[in-house]
C-alpha cells in the first residue's frame, strides 16, 4: 500500500453520500427527511431559573413547524459548518 505524503497532495472522493435524516414529527406525525440544508442550530432548554440554554443542531418539520433536536453522533462536521455559517449571517 502506498501512502502519498507529499504536501498538497488530497484524495479522491469516489462517491460522496449525501446528508439524510428521515425522522416522524412528534407532533403532526408526517414522515419527512431533512437534508444538510435544512440543518439548523439554537438554543434549547433555558428557563426562568437560570438554567444555561444547550446549543443544539436541529431540523424544523416543513407541515407545522415543530423542531426536532438532533444528537451529536447524526450530524457530520461539514454539516455543522454549515449550520453554523447560518448562524453568523442571523
Amino acid at each position: 500500500m502506498y501512502l502519498d505524503k507529499r504536501e498538497g497532495a488530497t484524495m479522491k472522493i469516489v462517491q460522496e453520500r449525501p446528508f439524510n435524516y428521515e425522522f416522524t414529527c412528534r407532533s403532526c406525525k408526517s414522515q419527512l427527511i431533512a437534508e444538510a440544508e435544512d440543518v439548523l442550530v439554537g438554543y434549547f432548554g433555558a428557563n426562568y431559573g437560570g438554567d444555561r440554554p444547550e446549543r443544539l443542531y436541529y431540523v424544523t418539520c416543513s407541515v407545522c413547524g415543530t423542531d426536532k433536536t438532533l444528537e451529536d453522533g447524526k450530524v457530520p462536521p461539514k454539516v455543522r459548518a454549515m449550520a453554523d455559517l447560518k448562524e453568523e449571517k442571523r
